[in-house]
């Protein structure tokens, strides 16, 4: 409960490549990645990954393991037929409307690092044109990017 509640650790698996994270019923977080390297990490405890997430939560009794059998849709169905329970068209509207609430956070963190990721990648750009010497394009466009 205290790994899949802190936004500090999703903001963190979300870098590295976590592309879905869901709460299983009888508890833990299932985390989905595309590719293998991050999961592997998790499974190391001594993997900077793993050492990242016990410094963010700040407890050291994280355990990561391989799943087999389990997929995100199955957990994510189960868990919106218990918190939802969907019976007619108004019930399936409240729980979209509730499902879209929740995107709109994801949305908002989403936009909050593609535009730090946008200020860094400017001022990155504007650092190498600034280093272009005599260059008077590259000045006339760092001087655009200030």
């Amino acid at each position: 409960r205290r790994l899949c509640s802190s936004r500090r650790v999703f903001r963190a698996l979300r870098t590295v490549g976590m592309t879905a994270a869901v709460d299983i019923a009888k508890g833990g977080l299932l985390l989905q990645f595309p590719f293998d390297g991050p999961p592997q990490s998790l499974q190391n405890p001594n993997s900077a990954l793993m050492q990242t997430l016990f410094e963010l939560t700040g407890e050291t009794d994280v355990v990561a393991c391989s799943v087999g059998r389990v997929s995100i849709a199955l957990c994510v169905s189960e868990e919106a037929a218990r918190l939802f329970r969907i019976r007619d068209e108004r019930s399936r509207h409240v729980a979209m409307a509730a499902i879209q609430r929740r995107t709109r956070l994801k949305d908002w963190d989403d936009l909050e690092e593609m535009l730090e990721l946008q200020r860094r990648h400017k001022a990155f750009v504007k650092g190498r044109l600034s280093d272009g010497g005599g260059n008077a394009e590259a000045h006339e466009l760092a001087s655009a990017l200030a």
